[in-house]
C-alpha cells in the first residue's frame, strides 16, 4: 500500500501537499498509538499490582519468585506479561507494600509485609 502511494504521488496522481498532510498524520498517530499503548501497559501494571495485593490478603505469608507469582499467584487471571508483573511487584517494593529478599544464588523472593 505504501509503495502504491510513493509511486501515485511521483506520478503525480496525488497532489504533493497531500501527502505531506498524510506523512505528517501518520507520524502523529504513530506517537499517540506508541502513547497509548504505554497507557494501557500501566493499565496492566496497576490491574497486576491489584490482583497481588487480593492475593497477598488472602495468602498473608505467601513468599515466591516473579515466576511463581505468574504462576501460583496470579493464576486463572487474564494472560499478562511478566514484564508487567515485574513492574508490579518492583512498585509494590518502592511503596513498601511487600518485600524483595535476594538469596545467595541471586534469585529473588517476593513476599508481604504484613503478617496475620
Amino acid at each position: 500500500m505504501f509503495l502504491w502511494f510513493v509511486l501515485a504521488v511521483r506520478e503525480g496522481r496525488v497532489p504533493r501537499a497531500l501527502a505531506r498532510n498524510l506523512l505528517h498524520w501518520n507520524e502523529r498517530s504513530s506517537r499517540e498509538g506508541a502513547l497509548l499503548m504505554e497507557m494501557e501497559h500501566e493499565d496492566d501494571v496497576l490491574r497486576v499490582g491489584r490482583k497481588i495485593m487480593e492475593y497477598l490478603q488472602s495468602h498473608p505469608s505467601a513468599a515466591d519468585s516473579l515466576q511463581g507469582v505468574v504462576r501460583w499467584w496470579l493464576a486463572g487471571e487474564e494472560a499478562c506479561s511478566r514484564d508487567s508483573v515485574q513492574r508490579a511487584l518492583e512498585g509494590l517494593v518502592r511503596q513498601g507494600v511487600i518485600g524483595r529478599r535476594i538469596l545467595s544464588d541471586g534469585g529473588v523472593i517476593y513476599y508481604s509485609l504484613e503478617k496475620s
